[in-house]
């Protein structure tokens, strides 16, 4: 199973429209680990990838995510939100590698 990783302090894009007529909503996470698992093996997150593209476009929100490596845009399998991420916020691993989950920033 490929799973996906968010750098710290990444945004998510969610790719929305809410009741204020705003199309992409923004959360960013937080910064107690060096990375954040997406999607985990079945039971926990069900986060699966839809595609990848460098001109990203939801309603009146655009991005040229060409110099960040593209723009990933997933879907959330339990409750069918979506929400992209730029390329460079992202890790990839072949298989689930609970070690990453558990790094944290050293002290300063």
């Amino acid at each position: 199973m490929r799973v996906y990783y968010c750098k710290e302090r990444t945004i998510l894009h969610f790719l929305n429209k809410t009741e204020d007529e705003k199309w992409v909503s923004e959360m960013e996470l937080g910064s107690e680990y060096d990375f954040y698992p997406l999607n985990l093996p079945i039971g926990e997150l069900m986060i699966v990838p839809l595609y990848k593209t460098d001109i990203a476009s939801w309603g009146n929100w655009k991005t040229d995510a060409s110099n960040r490596g593209g723009f990933q845009v997933f879907i959330s399998l339990q409750n069918k939100n979506m929400f992209g991420i730029y390329a460079d916020n992202l890790v990839v691993f072949d298989r689930y590698d609970y070690s990453i989950r558990k790094l944290t920033k050293q002290p300063s």
